[in-house]
């Protein structure tokens, strides 16, 4: 049997566990909150991490391309990136899926058939950490960029109402010395 088919049939479980284990990075309100609103709506940073995990294990289970993994992986990069993660504490939800996967393995890994499988299956998960790294990199310089537009923007503001203050004022000394 291939590593694959093993991981098929306990997707449920990897899944369940992956999930639990990127909650456990976040503040303990925040999984209470993820943990009992199942509603998309009522909580959509819960959903988007567990619709993007197993779209990320089923990339996994194959030789996957950067564009077969590019829209769940942003969604939940995105989500990560304006939250407070360092870059490393942002990506690493996707090295936890190698831990998983032992454990759900138990004693088969230390079958030479499986252990040569399970290589290259941590070989996707790091190619998919470096993915996920670029996609990091990309949402926080949006992030940055919407900043200093925004700074920009602001600086502008008060300069004008500086101006226009400045303008008034003039005037008003202006009307003030012709009576």
């Amino acid at each position: 049997m291939k590593l694959e088919d093993l991981l098929v049939e306990k997707k449920k479980t990897i899944l369940e566990n992956w999930f639990q284990l990127i909650l456990e990075s976040y503040p303990p309100d925040s999984v209470k909150f993820f943990k009992n609103k199942k509603d998309q709506f009522q909580n959509p940073v819960g959903h988007a991490i567990q619709d993007g995990i197993e779209k990320l294990f089923d990339g996994l289970l194959g030789n996957f391309t950067r564009e077969d993994v590019a829209v769940p992986l942003d969604k939940i990069i995105k989500i990560r990136s304006v939250q407070d993660f360092s870059p490393s504490q942002a990506i690493a939800f996707i090295h936890f899926i190698k831990k998983i996967v032992r454990d759900a393995l138990g004693e088969l890994i230390k079958d030479d058939h499986y252990r040569n499988q399970l290589y290259e299956f941590d070989c996707r998960v790091d190619r998919l950490a470096l993915y996920a790294f670029d996609c990091y990199m990309q949402c926080r310089e949006k992030l940055y960029e919407i900043k200093v537009r925004e700074a920009k923007a602001g600086s502008q503001m008060i300069i004008e109402k500086l101006n226009r203050r400045a303008d008034s004022a003039a005037g008003a000394e202006g009307e003030k010395n012709r009576k």
